[in-house]
């Protein structure tokens, strides 16, 4: 199987014959599933069938389809998968405990630009990685909802006609009880138009699990 013929099959719910690494990891609905089966388990967990005319993105050693209101962007080994990311809605599932630790991207002293190392990228054309830039300071700018956005480009591929970029948007909440986590959101251009898709599963995911730091008790007014 190609690799897009592999990840209709994993979409659909179904378990692929060959194509899928026995290593691979699954990014989707606010978990990370490792190896073949759990990735398999976790597609069936709600499957959609991909449309014959959905954008389909290809370059050396990346693959991504965008369909609707869901995209699958996956790392390639040969015709192989090796690392996916499902992206869309859907309901979060059940993750394992875990410690959440504090983070802020700002402490590099950045002054909240994008994170994004064109050489990290050599399947972008030259010529789109301005599109790229562009398309990722607008998420930062125009994010309603979040105090603070700060996109992090981890995948980009294609050309300036056409091509895909994955970005880890990482987001502080304008509630009163702050709460922050990564938000995965895909990107396509072609000629029939721009696509963005984020990860709503994922997103719901961290935000139902605030972090709550700890106060030494001698700063607690007595």
């Amino acid at each position: 199987m190609n690799p897009i013929e592999t990840l209709r099959t994993l979409a659909g719910g179904g378990h692929p014959d060959s194509g899928l690494l026995h290593t691979a990891r699954l990014a989707a609905f606010g978990i990370e599933a490792h190896g073949e089966e759990q990735i398999v388990e976790t597609f069936r967990s709600a499957p959609f069938e991909i449309a014959d005319n959905a954008l389909v993105v290809t370059a050396p050693d990346h693959a991504a389809i965008f369909d609707g209101a869901t995209a699958l962007v996956a790392d390639l080994s040969g015709d192989n998968l090796s690392r996916l990311w499902r992206l869309g809605g859907g309901e979060p599932l059940p993750t394992e405990p875990r410690i959440v630790t504090p983070f802020d991207s700002d402490l590099t002293q950045d002054h909240g630009d994008i994170s994004m190392i064109s050489s990290d990228h050599p399947a972008l054309a030259a010529d789109a990685i301005v599109r790229v830039q562009k398309a990722a300071r607008a998420l930062m700018h125009n994010d309603q909802g979040f105090s603070r956005t700060r996109p992090f480009v981890i995948r980009a591929f294609g050309t300036a006609e056409q091509g895909a970029a994955l970005i880890a948007a990482h987001r502080f909440s304008s509630e009163f009880e702050r709460r922050s986590g990564f938000t995965n959101i895909a990107l396509a251009w072609s000629p029939k138009g721009d696509q963005v898709i984020t990860d709503i599963a994922g997103e719901a995911a961290w935000l139902r699990a605030p972090w709550t730091p700890r106060v030494p008790e001698e700063a607690i007014p007595q």
